[in-house]
């Protein structure tokens, strides 16, 4: 797939769902006709039956809105991850004072240790259910983010700390 229509794919999933959604839609059934034969023979005027587009459309949008909120989420996580090392990190340069280059490299190795370990440790696909929604598919996912934040926290608290 051509990057110009990821990228406007992209731009539309994020500020405007719906429109995401008739676009993905119409490139979807594109791409269909092009590598699905039988698609192809079945309508040779390569124009789906409306049921199939709504069908199409519905699928999208529920994706994009799904995606949507899953970005926007890790956006905030990010941010409070940042805030909480660097508020952290100025404590304790105003309780302590200034970290040993020691400490701050501990500290950096412990963090982007946990955040290799998160991006390691992740299952995925090998448990994953058909709606995505198991005990243990919700753990997985807990224990990546929670990775994430404590593994950005600490090396945040260590930059913020040491400067």
């Amino acid at each position: 797939m051509k990057m110009r229509k990821i990228i406007l794919g992209a731009v539309l999933l994020v500020f405007s769902p719906e429109r995401f959604a008739t676009y993905a839609t119409r490139i979807g059934i594109e791409h269909e006709f092009i590598n699905n034969a039988e698609l192809k023979k079945a309508y040779p005027n390569e124009k789906a039956p409306p049921e199939v587009e709504t069908e199409w459309h519905k699928h999208n949008y529920n994706r994009a809105i799904t995606i949507r909120r899953a970005f926007f989420s890790s956006l905030v996580i990010t941010f409070a991850s940042i805030i909480i090392g660097i508020v952290i990190g100025l404590q304790l340069k105003s309780l302590i004072g200034n970290p040993s280059i020691l400490t701050t490299n501990v500290i950096q190795v412990l963090g982007v240790g946990i955040l290799l370990s998160a991006t390691l440790s992740v299952v995925g696909s090998k448990i994953e259910s058909m709606k995505g929604e198991t005990l243990a598919e919700h753990i997985d996912r807990a224990l990546f983010r929670w990775q994430y934040i404590i593994g950005s926290s600490l090396f945040f608290l260590a930059l913020s700390w040491s400067s």
